[in-house]
């Protein structure tokens, strides 16, 4: 895989790292300057923030790193079956794993092992207050289930035709 590749994998990036609500709005470009990250794409070396390569998930977990999210999977888990990973490295990811709380949502997470970006993550990308952020995603949520393209009320108005329709089909018979 090379800069063409990754360059090709744009758009599948992009659906990759978005929700419901949150766009992650990728563009390559050859420069440098405000707003842009500069990064390399060296195959030899690991996937991570500062070097893109990979397959589309981890290049999106990646490219958040860049927009500030952390990694919410389990360090110890994650590197024990890594036959290639050096005993310094090994000890480096377990004692930073030794000093992080469990992550209950890490198995839903892009920046875990999941392929969702929570509304947690979504709010800490966005620099917004937690709680707040994440309640009024969760009411935005609530409202598009009751208002929104096939919700609740557009599914009552539908039903209520379709019973209207029999109706007026039983009384012309």
């Amino acid at each position: 895989m090379d800069v063409t590749d990754i360059r090709s994998l744009e758009d599948a990036i992009e659906k990759a790292g978005s929700t419901r609500g949150y766009t992650l709005n990728l563009e390559f470009v050859d420069r440098d300057g405000p707003d842009v990250f500069t990064v390399a794409a060296d195959v030899s070396l690991w996937p991570t923030a500062g070097n893109l390569v990979g397959g589309v998930r981890t290049l999106a977990h990646e490219i958040h790193h860049l927009l500030g999210l952390e990694d919410r999977y389990d360090y110890i888990e994650s590197h024990a079956g890594n036959a290639r990973l050096r005993m310094a490295a090994r000890l480096r990811w377990f004692h930073e794993q030794m000093g992080r709380a469990d992550d209950p949502q890490r198995h839903q997470s892009l920046m875990g092992s999941g392929n969702l970006l929570l509304d947690e993550d979504v709010c800490r990308v966005a620099g917004l207050d937690l709680a707040a952020c994440a309640t009024a995603r969760q009411a935005g949520r609530n409202q598009n289930l009751v208002t929104g393209p096939g919700g609740v009320v557009e599914q009552m108005e539908a039903r209520h035709r379709r019973r209207l329709r029999e109706r007026i089909i039983e009384s012309a018979e």
